[in-house]
């Protein structure tokens, strides 16, 4: 399966979008898991530099907490950081990892010149233009607050730091990375235009007819697995992922990378 990795193409139309993002190319990285495409991940590297993207979104899970170490995340992102400026936010597998792996691969991207978004807002500029990238952390940051498991208190705490973060919008046409998929509703709530999320594995075994089977948190037939998902004034992108964790099979479901074009509606 993984010999081949599927380049799922997709466009956002938005009346929001500021002309000089028209045509803004976005390369969607989620869920590798540490797993290994070809030597020193040099396949993987070479299709996503053949995107020439302007801006890389990692949307967590590029570790892995059954998959020991963090080599394999590592060779790619150093392949990424020489293709474009590259924007990161956590996923569950980078908080349930052991501690000193956590800090050594936070480390790491640190002084690669990947931007953490731990929970902030920043700026994008092109031109005379900007909009605003939100990158917040996967609920299981709680963890260390918590000490152990609660997915509901997780939920909770997730949905308050969102709010919080969300009121320091300035207006501008805002992009929301957040490894979940499930909290659609909440992001449609709160007016994100844009959300990139990745978590689902794409279902992990697609089937015919009965399309994704399983995904986490969403149980059994989700409806947030893949591609564009719309909630009112939001839309959603969610990445099948690169890789697999607990479940060391993907069926009818080939790893993906996702480029996204914006154009002004």
């Amino acid at each position: 399966m993984y010999k081949k990795i599927d380049l799922t193409k997709l466009n956002i139309e938005d009346n929001y979008l500021p002309e000089s993002f028209n045509g803004c190319r976005i390369l969607h990285v989620s869920d590798l898991h540490n797993c290994d495409f070809g030597d020193r991940q040099e396949k993987l590297i070479q299709l996503s530099r053949q995107q020439k993207p302007d801006y890389i979104f990692m949307t967590g899970d590029m570790i892995d907490q059954y998959h020991a170490g963090m080599k394999q995340a590592c060779l790619y992102i150093r392949g990424l950081i020489k293709i474009a400026p590259v924007f990161y936010v956590t996923g569950n597998h980078e908080w349930e990892i052991q501690e000193e792996v956590r800090r050594a691969f936070f480390s790491f991207l640190r002084r690669s010149g990947v931007v953490i978004l731990h929970d902030e807002i920043i700026e994008l500029k092109k031109e005379e233009s900007s909009i605003q990238l939100i990158g917040i952390d996967d609920p299981y940051a709680a963890l260390r607050k918590l000490g152990k498991i609660d997915d509901s208190l997780f939920a909770k705490y997730f949905l308050k730091r969102l709010s919080i973060l969300n009121q320091r919008k300035k207006g501008m046409y805002t992009i929301l990375l957040s490894h979940r998929p499930e909290f659609i509703n909440y992001y449609s709530k709160e007016k994100i235009n844009l959300v990139f999320s990745g978590h689902a594995h794409g279902g992990q075994f697609r089937l015919p007819i009965l399309g994704s089977v399983l995904a986490p948190h969403q149980g059994f037939f989700p409806k947030y697995a893949e591609g564009i998902i719309c909630k009112e004034d939001t839309s959603m992108i969610v990445s099948r992922g690169l890789g697999d964790s607990l479940f060391p099979v993907r069926i009818g479901n080939f790893p993906e990378l996702l480029l996204v074009t914006l154009y002004k509606k």
